[in-house]
């Protein structure tokens, strides 16, 4: 039986050489050479006068290129916050107008605060979105303005609601007021994104 094993041993190996060297130290999708005439068909291609980006300088140009796509891109994701927080912020103030209540209060000064912060961003990006650019029709000249306008109101009404002596009646006036102004702002908003007069469905 010793004898059948050596056999076996030995043929296996007869066997692997020619796989073990049909690899060499090439690498595997390497072409295979038959003659003169395929080694000069495979020959790298002569470098032409027109200068080619190197695959670091594509890397960086990709690079700035989709980093400015996803900021100007950015203004629709941002915008819904500072809705949100504004509008709940003034219907929170009109409950503490009709049946105060302490605890209410720093929930509102929280969520002021929260509006004013998101408004700066999402006015920010707005601008990046379209640019220095101060063209455009009607509906993104009054919505770019408008952005702007409720970011800064609502930063007057953060610092309002901040100060240590209360004025009530100038920051609900003005969060009163950024809660209009981000309704009819929502309004040419969606003109923009969905047509004229969209509410109507005439395009």
């Amino acid at each position: 039986m010793r004898w059948l094993f050596v056999i076996l041993m030995a043929a296996l190996a007869i066997v692997s050489l020619p796989a073990a060297n049909a690899h060499g130290d090439k690498p595997h999708d390497a072409p295979v050479v038959t003659s003169e005439l395929e080694a000069s068909a495979i020959k790298k291609p002569t470098s032409s006068s027109t200068p080619q980006l190197t695959s670091s300088q594509g890397g960086e140009e990709s690079f700035v290129s989709d980093t400015r796509t996803v900021l100007k891109n950015l203004h629709p994701a941002t915008v819904h916050f500072p809705i949100a927080l504004f509008l709940t912020a003034a219907i929170l103030e009109f409950i503490l107008i009709i049946r105060p209540a302490a605890p209410l209060r720093s929930t509102v000064r929280a969520l002021v605060l929260g509006g004013a912060v998101g408004a700066c961003i999402a006015a920010l990006f707005g601008w990046i979105h379209t640019g220095l650019s101060f063209g455009g029709n009607e509906a993104m000249q009054v919505h770019r303005w408008l952005g702007s306008g409720i970011a800064i109101i609502g930063g007057l009404a953060a610092i309002v609601c901040t100060l240590e002596k209360e004025r009530l009646g100038i920051f609900r006036f003005l969060i009163f007021g950024v809660a209009i102004l981000v309704v009819i702002q929502g309004y040419f908003g969606a003109e923009l994104a969905h047509g004229s007069n969209h509410l109507f469905g005439s395009h």
